[in-house]
């Protein structure tokens, strides 16, 4: 606000001057305001010139202490930004420990009891299968049970009604009820 007034008063100065200076040249010859102009002039020079170097000083110094505050404030906005990164580093690095030891864990549970199933799937078939394969031989024979498992199969109508004819029909012959059996068996996949 200062250098605005000071321009303002070297301005007004300076259009005085040159009001006088324009007036006839008579006048100023009389009057002696030849010489005050030229004095004016001068006055008004000197102080152009100090305002010019006020203004100066004052811009310079405006211009070093923001410099100074930009400086600051990108330093500590880079420490900052280097703090949290690391900080977030060290939450990511973490995250990733805990992530691997609970997938690792989850991958061995998820093994055993894989394994555990395997093993009883396997049990069942077994126990399933071998109790429907000595049904399905001459010596293990039971007409109700093989009947029952033709039955539950998930064999077509036809094929179902094909067999339960074949089983009645052999049922009380051993060498036809063999034929009959290893029909059931291949239907069963057996």
């Amino acid at each position: 606000m200062n250098r605005a007034l000071l321009i303002i008063v070297v301005i007004a100065a300076l259009a005085g001057a040159a009001w006088f200076v324009l007036r006839e040249p008579e006048m100023m010859e009389e009057t002696g305001v030849a010489d005050a102009v030229e004095e004016a002039t001068e006055a008004v020079e000197e102080a152009v010139e100090e305002t010019v170097e006020a203004v100066e000083e004052t811009v310079e110094e405006a211009v070093e202490e923001t410099v100074e505050a930009v400086e600051e404030t990108v330093e500590e906005a880079v420490e900052e930004t280097v703090e949290a990164a690391e900080e977030a580093t060290t939450a990511v690095e973490e995250t990733a420990t805990e992530a691997e030891t609970a997938v690792e864990g989850a991958a061995d549970e998820a093994a055993a009891a894989a394994d555990a199933a395997a093993s009883e799937v396997a049990d069942a078939a077994e126990t399933a299968t071998g109790g429907l394969g000595d049904l399905l031989t001459v010596d293990g024979f039971d007409y109700d049970q093989v009947i029952a498992a033709i039955d539950g199969s998930d064999l077509s109508d036809f094929r179902k009604a094909s067999l339960r004819t074949a089983i009645t029909s052999a049922r009380d012959n051993p060498e036809l009820l063999e034929n009959a059996l290893a029909s059931v068996r291949t239907a069963l996949g057996l």
